[in-house]
Formats: structure tokens, C-alpha cells, sequence
């Protein structure tokens, strides 16, 4: 067990060396590749500075020289500037497009055409270049100005100065340079890696040992082992945790014991309970979901019940093509019942009604209260002419109530229809269409 400990240490130190190793190795090729960006930025930069140094002297005193037409120092002042290691080609072209000086003696005189060049002398810019540095172009044109040259018209250009830098030297810096920051951050990241293992066995790593070494002896259950503790060492506060562990363990071996025999009372007593509540809370979900579908006054089903059931019905009557038939009903003149004897006597009348319906009614069959004084009934699996039967035996009952208060009796109209590849408003729609027809051809009767 003690080796198979050692082992998954010495595992561990090894998957945090090679992490560690990896994040460095991250860290120093990001360095490097930020560094080279910037550089190479940078002598972009510095390029682009000393060309346009060269270009604002060099066009002043080829402003100067063409004015007094000594084109003889325009050409040595051409040459001395074109020796400068950095640039490849220089020239002056007069107003014609024609070569007038040049680093390159051949090129004197000769139709040389540039872009650039022709945009200064066509569209008057006042400079123009062509810079790509992974293509190595870098091209710069800018007018040579004369006495009379104006800064609103940018008439009186004399020539065109046209320089094009080598760009090879940024790319020998860059290789010489780089060689150093490879150097550099590679010597840097080898000795931060040292440093921190070197802190990570002495800090970190010995100490664990020591601790693993600990909790052997304390799995074989020798609680009695401790650890030598080294205020050196920057884990002898776990190690003192550690050995405060090992003496309240013996402490606890014996709470445990009691507390387990009282546990184990309890759990029985508790598991006993957990049944009786189970069952009461089964028997009080069942009453809530009575309430909840239920209406109130009548102790039938409630709009929203029997609307549901309705959907289903017709759900149903589509995969077994039986085609159910629902009734609408409504306690004729109602408003008078409840003007003349008050609301409690009316909601009597309904419970009585709803308690002569439901009686009338198969046990498959379904009635629900609309609102108020209107009812309706699923009858499913049945015909429109056996449905119209059913109702108007319903209408006969509810005509032979008695109530307490003989002046009282009670007539319901009452619409039916069958389902016919309906949904449910339409259906809703059709049927109290129907139950309003009763009411308009004297009420007490059915429509179907």
C-alpha cells in the first residue's frame, strides 16, 4: 500500500512537472512571437521615417535644382542618395513622365512608367505609395515643388521624386534579432522552470510524503502515529491539524458507537413516520385533485374539466371513428328564480338540477357546469338521434322537479349536436347556437 502511495505521488509530480513545463514553453513561444511582432513593427517603422528624412531634403534641394536647371548636381545629389544601403532605386522625373536623374545612370532619359509617379503628375496628390512589406514593396512618390507652386490649385509642380526601398535588410535584422530573442527567452525560461521545482519538491512534495506516509499508518488503524513536525516546513500547520485528527479519532470511535445505537432507534421510528405521511399525503393530493376539477356548487365537473375532457373526446372519437354527441343546457328563466325567492334558493335549484341530470346519465357519460345556469354533457360513442332521446328525457325530469317552495318549477332548453370532424369551438359554437334557437321557439325543448 505504501508503494502503490509513492507511486501515485510521484505520479502526480510528474503531471504537474510536464504542466508546468508546458505552460512555460506556452508562455516563452507567445513571448517570442509578441516580441517579433513588435520589432518587426518597429523597423517597419523606422524604415518608413528615414525614407521620408530622405524624401523632405531630397525634395527641397531638387526644388532648388531644378529651378536654376543644374541637373548635373541633381545627378550627383541622386547618386550620393541612392548609395544609402536601404535604398534600391531613386529618381526624378521632369513633368513629361521622363527620367531627368537617377541612381542608375542608364535609366537617364528614358520613359520609365510608375503608378505612383503618374497619380502625382495626373491627379495632383500630393504623395503616393505602394507599401506591402510580406511582398516587399515600399514605393514613394512626391512632387517636386516650384516658386510658384499653391497649396489650393497644387499647380507649379517641377518633377516627381520616386524612391523604392530594399526591403531586404528588415529581413536580415529580423533574422539576427530573432536568433537573440530566442536565446534570451529560452535561457529565462529554463531557469524559471528550475526555480519552481525546485520549490515545488521542497515546499509542496516532501511534505505530501510525509503526510501520505501518515495516513497508511492511520489506515492500517494505528491511530497512535504522528508526524514529526519541522516549523521549517511551510505545511506544519496541516501537519498539527493533522496529528489533532489522529488524537480526537479514539474520542469520536466511542461517540459514534452510541450515536450509531440511537441512529438506528431513530431510523425506525423515522421510516414509520415516512409511511404514515406518504399515505396521508397521497390521500390529500387525491382530495386537492378532486377540488380542482370539481365545481364548487354543484359537485360536478368544472368548466375547465369538461372542456379538457372534451378535446380528448374528440381526440378519441378520431382513432376508434365513434363519434360522441354533447348536449348544452341552460335553466330557462332563471334570472326570475333567483330576483324572486334570492340567491340561495337559486343555487338549491341548481344542485338540484345537476343531482337529477348526473342520475339520468350512463356512468361513461360526463356533466359539467359551463357557468352559472348552463350546463354541459358528453355523451360519447353516441348518435345524434340517441343523443336527442337522451336529452329529452332529461328535459322531462328536470320539468317533474319538486321543490320545497311549490311555487317554484323549472324548465331547461337544451341544444345537440354530434361531433363531425370538428374542433373544439366550433363545436362549442354550434351547439349553444342550437340551445339558443330553443330558447327563441319557446324554451322548455330540444334542438338538434
Amino acid at each position: 500500500m505504501s508503494k502503490g502511495f509513492r507511486r501515485s505521488f510521484y505520479s502526480l509530480y510528474l503531471k504537474i512537472s510536464m504542466g508546468l513545463i508546458a505552460v512555460i514553453v506556452t508562455i516563452m513561444f507567445l513571448s517570442f512571437f509578441f516580441v517579433d511582432k513588435l520589432l518587426y513593427s518597429y523597423l517597419k517603422l523606422q524604415y518608413k521615417e528615414q525614407v521620408f528624412s530622405v524624401i523632405s531634403g531630397l525634395d527641397w534641394a531638387a526644388s532648388g535644382l531644378l529651378e536654376n536647371k543644374e541637373i548635373n548636381s541633381l545627378q550627383r545629389l541622386t547618386e550620393n542618395i541612392g548609395s544609402y544601403s536601404f535604398i534600391e532605386k531613386i529618381r526624378v522625373y521632369n513633368t513629361e513622365d521622363h527620367i531627368i536623374s537617377s541612381n542608375n545612370k542608364r535609366e537617364v532619359g528614358k520613359e520609365l512608367k510608375e503608378r505612383i509617379v503618374s497619380e502625382i503628375l495626373i491627379k495632383n496628390k500630393l504623395r503616393s505609395m505602394e507599401i506591402n512589406f510580406k511582398e516587399g514593396r515600399f514605393k514613394v512618390a512626391v512632387p517636386i515643388k516650384g516658386k510658384e507652386y499653391s497649396r489650393v490649385t497644387k499647380s507649379g509642380i517641377v518633377g516627381v521624386l520616386y524612391i523604392k526601398v530594399d526591403l531586404k535588410g528588415i529581413d536580415k535584422l529580423m533574422f539576427e534579432y530573432r536568433y537573440s530573442i530566442i536565446r534570451d527567452i529560452t535561457i529565462v525560461g529554463v531557469l524559471l522552470l528550475i526555480i519552481i521545482l525546485t520549490l515545488l519538491t521542497k515546499k509542496i512534495f516532501i511534505p505530501l510524503i510525509k503526510l501520505s506516509d501518515a495516513a497508511i499508518e492511520v489506515s492500517r488503524g494505528n491511530y497512535k502515529s504522528k508526524i514529526e513536525n519541522n516549523s521549517k516546513l511551510e505545511f506544519n500547520y496541516l501537519i498539527d491539524e493533522f496529528n489533532h485528527m489522529i488524537e480526537q479519532i479514539n474520542i469520536r470511535d466511542e461517540k459514534l458507537r452510541i450515536s450509531r445505537k440511537k441512529l438506528e432507534d431513530y431510523s425506525l421510528s423515522l421510516e414509520k413516520k415516512v409511511k404514515e405521511r406518504t399515505k396521508e399525503l397521497h390521500l390529500s393530493n387525491e382530495k386537492f385533485k378532486k377540488i380542482a376539477i370539481t365545481d364548487g356548487l354543484t359537485k360536478i365537473y368544472n368548466r375547465k374539466y369538461i372542456l379538457e375532457k372534451l378535446g380528448s373526446e374528440i381526440e378519441k372519437s378520431i382513432r376508434i371513428h365513434e363519434k360522441p354527441s354533447i348536449v348544452m343546457l341552460d335553466v330557462d328563466d332563471f334570472k326570475r328564480i333567483n330576483d324572486n325567492y334570492g340567491h340561495q334558493t337559486g343555487d338549491e335549484v341548481l344542485k338540484k338540477i345537476s343531482k337529477v341530470i348526473k342520475n339520468s346519465l350512463r356512468d361513461i357519460d360526463l356533466l359539467g357546469r359551463y357557468g352559472g345556469e348552463e350546463f354541459i354533457i358528453i355523451i360519447p360513442e353516441t348518435n345524434i338521434e340517441k343523443s336527442f332521446h337522451i336529452a329529452e328525457r332529461i328535459r322531462k325530469e328536470v320539468e317533474n322537479i319538486r321543490y320545497d317552495n311549490k311555487n317554484i318549477k323549472t324548465t331547461i332548453s337544451l341544444g345537440v349536436v354530434e361531433v363531425v370532424d370538428e374542433n373544439q369551438h366550433e363545436i362549442i359554437r354550434k351547439v349553444d347556437k342550437l340551445l339558443y334557437k330553443a330558447k327563441e321557439n319557446g324554451k322548455n325543448r330540444v334542438e338538434k
